[in-house]
């Protein structure tokens, strides 16, 4: 009987202890895949004086994590305002040619992880110079304005974002003359890229790194430079590269098979070099950066290119001669070249075009400096600034860029 009783008992607990786990397991918390929670907590700032942006290094902001459930690598952004409104983009009010529609808030580029982040001062002036309606000019910039300021967060594998409640801050502002951000390109490193030395530096560009191009009728953020990059080129099989947001930056960029591991944003580890699993070929290979997480994409192309012996930059700062031969670029071992690069100085308003040297077979021209999608017997290419420039081209896709050395 005692054993009957003892078995019992022992059943018993069983069933209350599983109970409990059933019970704990419900309770746990857990992140909310389906939607974001609709509000966090931005912390007032502690000074009280006006923050003078010409003197400062920047503003210290601090904040809460959303309620997701549990501690999570979430990221952040700032928007400013100074009407405490924010419905219209600075590129909803670029878009409308009859200037009727003015921007209330910017969306800052600066992406934060954890709990903290400092908001550069030079982009508080230029945010500021762009919301200012009637724009600011050297005599009518005010002594002192009132600037809004909330965070959006969102997290992957999370729908939405979440935005945080509204501060204010005094600010004097700084004038500076305005001018849309020039493209923030990407570059691309490795074993099957230029010459295959990896030489992610200065010094390697235009041999051993080389930039992104910018895309045909893209717009890029007018603030940040932000937008989509691509890169034509032949791929060896079982090549291996980076794609890096700065040239010597390795912890901001995309590595392992296929790209899918992004180090910096996300907090990950160096999973090694990028492969690309279809073989041998030719791809585009594409980095769209106006995202809380940078996104890279690479597509196999059914393309046989026609190869050229030489690749010439002329123009009317030599007399429209073959004077300057391009060096290829593509020399690693295996490679197929199709990308060329040159170092030469410039003067404002010469005009220049790529073709081969011989009978015009090539003859890319475009109407942007410095960067552009060239054209097949396209306009001359109007140099806008005189400087020593880094010369690449591509000849499968017309795209240049001019790089001030």
């Amino acid at each position: 009987m005692k054993k009957i009783l003892k078995s019992a008992a022992l059943l018993l607990c069983g069933v209350f202890m599983m109970a409990a786990c059933t019970d704990d397991n419900d309770s746990n918390p857990r992140v909310n895949t389906d939607a974001a929670p609709s509000s966090f907590m931005l912390n007032v700032p502690t000074f009280t004086d006006a923050i003078d942006l010409a003197k400062s290094t920047g503003l210290e902001l601090t904040w809460r994590q959303p309620n997701y459930g549990f501690p999570a690598a979430a990221k952040y952004k700032v928007q400013l305002s100074l009407t405490n409104t924010y419905n219209t983009t600075l590129d909803d009010a670029a878009a409308d040619e009859t200037g009727a529609t003015i921007a209330d808030h910017v969306t800052l580029a600066d992406i934060f992880t954890g709990n903290k982040g400092s908001l550069n001062a030079a982009s508080l002036i230029d945010a500021l110079m762009r919301l200012s309606n009637p724009q600011w000019t050297e005599t009518t910039i005010p002594a002192e304005v009132t600037v809004f300021a909330r965070m959006l967060a969102t997290l992957d594998g999370v729908a939405g974002q979440s935005v945080s409640n509204v501060i204010s801050f005094k600010a004097i502002p700084a004038y500076k003359e305005l001018a849309d951000a020039m493209p923030a390109t990407w570059y691309i490193t490795g074993a099957c890229i230029a010459d295959g030395g990896w030489n992610n530096s200065t010094g390697g560009l235009g041999t051993s790194v080389l930039p992104l191009f910018v895309k045909k009728d893209y717009d890029y953020d007018k603030v940040s430079g932000k937008g989509e990059f691509e890169f034509t080129f032949y791929y060896p099989s079982g090549g291996e590269f980076k794609v890096c947001e700065g040239i010597g930056d390795w912890d901001h960029g995309f590595c392992s098979a296929g790209g899918e591991w992004l180090r910096g944003y996300d907090g990950s580890d160096d999973k090694g070099n990028i492969t690309l699993g279809d073989g041998a070929g030719y791809y585009r290979i594409t980095v769209k950066s106006d995202l809380a997480r940078p996104t890279f994409t690479a597509v196999k192309l059914d393309i046989t290119p026609t190869s050229y012996a030489g690749v010439y930059l002329t123009g009317s700062f030599n007399g429209w001669s073959n004077a300057n031969p391009m060096s290829a670029v593509e020399t690693f071992a295996g490679a197929q070249n199709h990308l060329w690069q040159t170092t030469v100085t410039l003067n404002a308003g010469d005009e220049v075009k790529f073709y081969d040297g011989n009978d015009w077979t090539l003859d890319y021209g475009g109407v942007d400096f410095p960067y552009g999608n060239g054209t097949k017997q396209g306009a001359n290419i109007v140099v806008s600034k005189g400087a020593t420039y880094v010369v690449i081209f591509n000849d499968i896709t017309g795209q240049y860029m001019f790089m001030e050395k």
